[in-house]
């Protein structure tokens, strides 16, 4: 209330905001007058630091385009930023975590076939993390021949189990070998859990791990 009626005696709106963001703000009101815009969307916080307003702006202009007015419209986002800072913070822990614990983790698109890797899963086979073949059928190339119809059985098996939705939450974990790019083979633990689809009838991509268990089966 004390803020709202300082505002009312004539002191500026950016007198609210926080200062590391009142040039933001500032430069969006001089790009209508700069470009021309016709709309404009930007975020900033107030003093206190904790509120976030989300501000859309609408230039209005004459017949020869100069600026007559712009009309803003506020919208508290804070709770978005809130849960915005939760994922990331959640995200960099999970990062974290793999790399001190060397996992690499592998998404595979039931649609594309095609597989996407960290550079922890790629550097784990001597490759870096835009050049090995990613789709299906060069991640069986790869696959040691004694293991890949095991493999290739248990992918598809796990996936018809979630299109019953009978094994909605089972993860699979397999252990089998992987041709590294200098032409040997090493020993991976792959452990994987399907993700359903927005339509919630059927698996769109497998998620998982790959963890280097080369010296533990030597030492077996």
């Amino acid at each position: 209330p004390q803020r709202a009626a300082s505002i009312d005696e004539g002191h500026a709106f950016e007198s609210l905001i926080l200062k590391k963001d009142i040039r933001c703000f500032r430069d969006a009101l001089k790009s209508h007058q700069l470009s021309r815009l016709a709309q404009l969307e930007t975020v900033y916080r107030l003093d206190n630091g904790r509120t976030w307003l989300q501000q859309t702006t609408y230039g209005d202009y004459d017949d020869q385009g100069h600026l007559v007015r712009i009309r803003a419209y506020l919208a508290d986002v804070s709770r978005q930023k809130r849960l915005e800072a939760t994922i990331e913070t959640t995200k960099e822990r999970l990062y974290l975590a793999l790399e001190s614990a060397s996992i690499g983790t592998w998404d595979l698109s039931l649609a594309s076939q095609e597989r996407l890797v960290n550079a922890r899963t790629a550097a784990m086979l001597g490759y870096r993390q835009d050049e090995a073949d990613l789709s299906v059928h060069g991640w069986l190339a790869m696959i040691h021949p004694f293991d890949r119809a095991r493999v290739a059985e248990s992918l598809q098996q796990h996936i018809s189990h979630h299109q019953q939705q009978s094994l909605n939450h089972e993860v699979f974990t397999m252990e089998y070998r992987l041709q590294h790019k200098a032409g040997h083979y090493i020993w991976v633990q792959s452990c994987g859990k399907a993700v359903m689809g927005p339509d919630e009838s059927s698996p769109s991509r497998i998620v998982g791990t790959l963890i280097d268990i080369t010296d533990a089966k030597q030492q077996e």
